[in-house]
């Protein structure tokens, strides 16, 4: 997709933002340092907002998951009971017929293993909320390169790579408009409009001080923030 002996769109602009005003056709949006396609459809179709909010959304995901998991672990970290269930599981799993003799530098790696992905899962939910802190909006991204994609099923379209390292949900444009994931991204859409809200602060008005469009395929549907 980003072989540079393709048949490069020369002429670049600055921002989405700026692309917005000067072209109109089908694109397919995607990351310089990511990969898939964060957007797939007409420019004047992209719901910029809406996509920033999947991102946060995407994140906040990925932030309750390592909580879940760190919450687990600080639970059971150095329980004897814990690490005792371990060995008695793993013996019945490998059909032992008694279990093997307990050693304390057996106990002491467990902990440290332990730790170790207790390290791991509080860095990950931190650098992901420093990443939804900093983000950075959909439409002030700069554009690095536009070039007509040479996909035969989908004429006339332009691969439009921006900065960032987002992996996008779909490759292909009717992969991306399907209802199913249509209904994933709407998922997301609304758990990053909540944690702005509840987290960030942030109100988002929508579109209208009534509340906010979600486009689910060929339906759509009201929801307050």
């Amino acid at each position: 997709m980003r072989n540079k002996d393709s048949k490069a769109y020369r002429e670049k602009k600055d921002t989405l933002s700026d692309l917005l005003t000067g072209y109109d056709g089908p694109v397919k949006i995607t990351t310089d340092c990511g990969s898939g396609f964060l957007y797939c459809g007409l420019i004047r179709d992209m719901k910029a907002d809406d996509i920033d909010a999947e991102l946060i959304g995407d994140a906040a995901e990925s932030i309750e998951a390592a909580d879940k998991q760190l919450a687990m672990l600080q639970r059971n970290a150095g329980k004897p009971s814990v690490y005792f269930e371990r060995i008695i599981r793993d013996a019945k799993l490998e059909n032992k017929k008694q279990l093997p003799r307990f050693q304390i530098g057996g106990f002491i790696s467990w902990m440290e293993k332990q730790a170790e992905q207790m390290g791991y899962y509080y860095k990950t939910a931190g650098e992901l909320r420093e990443y939804i802190r900093k983000l950075k909006p959909f439409l002030k991204r700069e554009v690095v390169e536009m070039y007509e994609s040479i996909d035969p099923d989908e004429p006339n379209t332009m691969i439009v790579i921006v900065e960032g390292n987002e992996t996008g949900p779909a490759w292909t444009t009717s992969e991306y408009q399907s209802d199913q994931f249509a209904a994933a991204r709407n998922e997301k859409i609304l758990k990053g409009i909540k944690y702005r809200t509840e987290v960030l602060g942030y109100v988002d008005s929508g579109s209208s001080s009534s509340g906010r469009t979600v486009h689910g395929g060929r339906r759509r549907r009201r929801v307050d923030p």
